[in-house]
């Protein structure tokens, strides 16, 4: 089976937070998954690959927990 992934901002493999998608990800490859980026060419069995991989999931975990943050925020600002 084959996966086509993009990175950036809630792209990739959906999940509420890093751990989830983390899990997902060793899941997928367990079943012999192969797991292709469109958007950046990252082979994730180099260590290059490795390092791009885990920065763009961090920063995509960044993303997410500000959203929330904004959203939580802007909900308590128009609740009467």
């Amino acid at each position: 089976m084959l996966i086509f992934l993009s990175h950036g901002p809630l792209q990739g493999l959906r999940a509420i937070n890093l751990m989830r998608r983390l899990y997902n990800k060793a899941r997928l490859k367990k079943c012999g998954t192969r797991i292709v980026y469109v958007t950046v060419d990252i082979n994730p069995e180099s260590d290059e690959g490795f390092i791009l991989d885990s920065v763009s999931e961090m920063m995509d975990e960044l993303y997410s927990r500000q959203v929330s943050k904004d959203t939580k925020r802007s909900l308590l600002l128009t609740t009467p």
